[in-house]
């Protein structure tokens, strides 16, 4: 499906770029995992990589060759900070990664702007991560299949 999407679109293959938040930050992890070649960059925001109580060597080997930018807050208090350092320090000890896994710890994010959601103060980096002009200078400059 992402392969029609992109050729539908005209999109360039070799600057794929994926980001979520939330449970969409789960669901780039779960696809960056199950498909790295595809991808120019991974850009998990509030997300975390579910399983185990460690990340899988597998999923460290298999991203090892991904640039990846991970922002989470500290004080988010739907998904908790930790599961982003667990990520981080996963992906960046494993043996074949070339380039540091970015990681933007913030120390505080709002609670998401709609009234439902107005007691999970930190869950919305986005708002802070999709406003930071480096993150899409960054992006631009990345390549499937070139480190960062």
């Amino acid at each position: 499906l992402a392969t029609d999407v992109a050729a539908a679109y005209h999109g360039d293959p070799d600057r794929t770029s994926l980001t979520g938040q939330s449970a969409g930050g789960i669901g780039a992890w779960q696809f960056a995992v199950q498909f790295p070649d595809f991808l120019s960059a991974l850009v998990p925001v509030c997300g975390a990589i579910l399983g185990s109580r460690r990340v899988s060597d597998d999923a460290a080997r298999r991203l090892a060759g991904l640039p990846i930018w991970v922002y989470h807050a500290v004080d988010d208090v739907a998904m908790p900070v930790f599961l982003a350092d667990r990520a981080v320090s996963s992906m960046n000890q494993a043996p074949q990664r070339t380039t540091p896994v970015r990681f933007t710890r913030y120390d505080h994010a709002p609670a998401p702007p709609d009234p439902q959601y107005s007691g999970m103060t930190g869950h919305a980096s986005y708002d802070l991560a999709y406003r930071s002009a480096e993150l899409y200078a960054w992006l631009l400059r990345q390549r499937r299949g070139a480190a960062a």
